[in-house]
């Protein structure tokens, strides 16, 4: 029997699998007759130039959500290609931070925007399998079937995150429409989501294994050929049409599992200058209390460790294997106890090697001897769980941790040369603005050792989580799924979940105020590629700038990208020309140039043919006069527009934006006219609010108040929406009322300002 487990893009280039590895080891244990491949093709696909530019812009919908610029800018294959170099180089000149910083943060905007247009078509390929979208899935996809199936299988298995899930259910349908060859579908998307809608809406996957794997695969091949699947734990199957799920099961001791094989990847592939390969210590998080967190659903097994003799003697094998002496453990979490004891072996093995860890919980347990003793053994980088400044927060996330400890922790870290990278989240239900700022003081009074990641990460609702389970204590409310997954065959519900704050600030605005506060008061750090921050960290080298140094970078690379010679405007792709121009507005508009961003829109819808483009690039140019306040012609670009479109969602975007315009210029019935129209559906509830404010204007008080109660149940923290209702029942003489939106407003009022 042959079996075939694949690692499917779109995820960083510079990590090894090691799920995939993990699976291979232990076949090896317990089937040793199987024949076992491993295919990592998230690295295949961005060593080849040719998967990595397909333009497809001028018939891609998710443009019209500015949510990306098109590939085409990224014509310049000798830029992208000159990066690839770099991270590949010797680490004398990786480790040049102002070198590495340019190439990795136009490399990095580059791999965002590649991942998001091709997501797009695979997902539109998922959820509706109609000759276009199947064209575009298969230019994408296409080259990785073929090399599939010229393995000639038995058994073909998919390991996936939620980066790697489109692309990995896209393989998993074209494989099945050219073969009968069974399909498994596993990792953490599998282990996270609801295993029978992902089984109902996807009806081309033949098993899925949730959780721990190793165990249930094996009992899978052995059970194969006689199909007897009662028994094997963590499997979801069909028989006789139903979905039936098994009994969950996991390996106690950590040590009985095979050390990880990856005899069958290329370590020099791997956008590294030196390969580092993925470690763990243990499963599950030794904490687990984090009312945030949902990461127990892949570990309901509990926090488990291996001994640090079987760790040390993994580390040992890959060095003498492979020649490595970079690793990187990727732990939910290893304790400081877990930590010195692993030191303390590495240090009597005399291991030469250098790690980093990718959790680490900065309590108050953690000793500077501890620290000290892990830099000894070769700890130069740890990713700490730090999440808040706020004591407030802290506690009512259950983290477990005093804020003097983190920064004490912080510093110790920084002082023995091992690199902290914090992290930090915004937005927290009940956080407030003063508490953004005082967490922004705080980081601006020590930030002689307290660096900024990034910008913070903003807080997501996650099912299952503890925030979820108990709203009235965090004040939230209006809790609801989005799909993510809408198919034919059924619905697969987001883990991320929508809800509306009650109190306190919103994760966008957290960000917002954090960014404002801290800027020209602290020292940003950019978190790259994990195992490039080990490399890095061993080198001594810390990638710390000010923000200045970030804008300019910014503005660099916009240069690039403009500069980029148009290779295929007079060949295979003809709309690159357009597409072009069109990015070009697209940032100039985000960089608030709006009058440059509108020369370069004007450019491209003269060079543009097509209906949708020149709708798309209408609604850009309407959004460009309305920001500048030229109203006037921010309605001709929209008109334009709304008579191209025949998609009935996005001309009810277009109507939205011609019924605010209206309203802007006091056209107040030709608002009612456009919002009336049929044409607007899925935009009502956004509408209702300068639908109400017009009929207000027209008196017509009874609609709109009808109007404005709508606009109340979608904007419910605006005060603005009661003093218009109080304004409408003063006119109709409604005193008490009058009196009651009075009241809530003042109260809206209060609370924002509070906050």
């Amino acid at each position: 029997m042959k079996l075939t487990l694949i690692y499917p893009p779109f995820c960083w280039p510079s990590g090894v699998p090691l799920g995939i590895a993990y699976l291979k080891g232990q076949l090896k244990k317990e089937l040793p007759g199987l024949a076992v491949k491993n295919i990592d093709l998230n690295i295949d696909f961005f060593n080849d130039p040719a998967r990595i530019y397909l333009p497809s812009c001028s018939s891609c919908s998710n443009q019209f959500y500015n949510t990306c610029i098109p590939v085409e800018m990224f014509a310049s294959r000798r830029e992208i290609e000159k990066c690839k170099r770099f991270f590949k180089k010797g680490e004398a000149s990786f480790t040049d931070k102002h070198a590495y910083i340019e190439n990795y943060y136009f490399y990095w905007q580059f791999f965002e925007r590649l991942r998001n247009c091709y997501n797009y078509f695979l997902h539109a390929f998922l959820e509706n399998d109609d000759p276009s979208n199947r064209r575009n899935a298969e230019r994408i996809i296409g080259p990785d079937v073929e090399r599939i199936l010229a393995e000639k299988p038995d058994l073909i298995g998919l390991s996936a995150n939620i980066d790697q899930i489109r692309y990995a259910l896209c393989l998993a349908k074209m494989l099945k429409k050219r073969s009968r060859t069974p399909i498994i579908l596993g990792g953490y998307f599998a282990s996270s989501f609801d295993s029978r809608q992902i089984m109902r809406a996807f009806p081309f996957l033949d098993y899925l294994i949730y959780k721990e794997g190793e165990m249930p695969l094996v009992e899978l091949i052995r059970n194969f050929f006689a199909q007897r699947f009662a028994a094997v734990p963590n499997l979801v199957y069909r028989r006789n049409k139903r979905i039936l799920v098994n009994r969950e099961k996991f390996i106690k001791d950590l040590d009985e599992i095979a050390f990880p094989d990856f005899s069958d990847f290329d370590l020099k592939k791997y956008f590294t200058p030196q390969p580092v390969l993925p470690i763990l210590a243990s499963r599950g998080c030794y904490w687990n209390k984090c009312a945030f967190c949902d990461h127990f659903q892949n570990y309901s097994a509990g926090y488990r460790i291996r001994s640090e003799e079987n760790v040390v003697k993994e580390m040992q094998l890959q060095q003498k294997v492979h020649g490595v002496k970079y690793f990187l453990f990727c732990d939910e979490q290893i304790s400081a106890a877990s930590l010195q004891r692993l030191s303390e072996k590495i240090i009597s093995a005399k291991l030469h090697v250098y790690y980093g860890l990718s959790g680490f919980r900065p309590a108050k347990e953690v000793s500077r001897r501890a620290l000290k003793i892990a830099h000894a053994s070769g700890c130069r980088w740890v990713y700490l769980g730090v999440e808040s400044l706020t004591q407030r927060i802290l506690d009512l996330m259950e983290k477990g941790t005093q804020v003097r400890h983190v920064l004490r922790v912080i510093k110790w870290c920084r002082g023995l040369g091992i690199y902290p990278f914090s992290s930090f989240m915004l937005g927290f239900p009940t956080q407030t603005a003063k508490e953004v700022e005082a967490e922004a003081a705080l980081c601006a009074k020590h930030k002689d050792f307290l660096t900024i990641p990034g910008d913070g990460i903003k807080f997501d609702l996650m099912k299952d989580s503890q925030v979820y389970r108990y709203p009235k204590k965090y004040k939230i409310s209006g809790i609801s799924e989005q799909a993510l997954f809408n198919t034919g065959s059924g619905v697969v519900f987001d883990m991320r979940l929508c809800f509306s704050p009650q109190a306190g600030v919103t994760s966008q605005e957290a960000k917002e105020i954090f960014v404002r506060s801290v800027t020209g008061k602290t020292r940003f750090e950019l978190g790259a590629f994990w195992e490039h921050m080990v490399i890095l960290s061993a080198h001594k080298t810390g990638l710390i700038f000010s923000r200045p140094y970030f804008d300019k970078l910014h503005k660099s690379i916009l240069k690039k990208w403009f500069k980029a010679p148009d290779y295929s405007s007079g060949g295979k792709y003809p709309s690159a020309r357009a597409s072009r121009y069109f990015g070009k507005g697209v940032y100039l508009k985000n960089l608030n140039q709006y009058d440059s961003a509108i020369a370069n829109f004007s450019r491209a819808r003269k060079l543009s043919k097509e209906r949708f483009t020149k709708a798309l690039i209408d609604y850009h140019l309407g959004d460009c006069y309305e920001k500048q306040g030229d109203y006037l012609h921010a309605v001709q670009g929209y008109q334009r527009g709304v008579a191209l479109v025949k998609d009935i969602s996005l001309r009810g975007l277009f109507v939205l934006a011609l019924a605010r315009n209206y309203f802007h210029l006091g056209r107040f019935r030709e608002v009612i006219a456009a919002a009336g129209r049929m044409d607007a559906r899925g935009y009502q509830d956004k509408l209702s609010f300068v639908l109400g404010r017009s009929y207000a204007e027209i008196a017509d008080y009874p609609r709109a108040i009808i109007r404005l109660r709508r606009a109340e149940a979608v904007y419910p923290n605006n005060p603005e929406i009661n003093f218009l209702l109080a304004q409408s029942y003063k006119s109709l003489g409604r005193v008490k009322s009058y009196k009651r939106e009075i009241s809530k407003g003042m109260q809206k009022m209060k609370i924002s300002t509070q906050a």
